[in-house]
């Protein structure tokens, strides 16, 4: 499973959200949100849970692929 990168930055414009928003509500460091959406690293299994935890009302299908 691999986060689909393009569409959580779509999610965080869509949902006016701050990538250090995004960090606190997730409970992970903001500098890998920014990494991540940067492509400068990928989302390990505890990072991809978490921000999974805190897009509960996006669908599996289109986060991760």
């Amino acid at each position: 499973m691999e986060l689909n990168v393009e569409y959580f930055r779509e999610v965080l414009i869509k949902k006016d959200i701050t990538n250090r928003e995004f960090a606190r509500r997730a409970g992970i460091c903001h500098s890998s949100v920014t990494k991540i959406l940067n492509k400068n690293m990928k989302a390990g299994i505890k990072t991809c849970k978490a921000i999974r935890g805190a897009l509960k009302d996006e669908p599996v299908s289109k986060l991760f692929m």
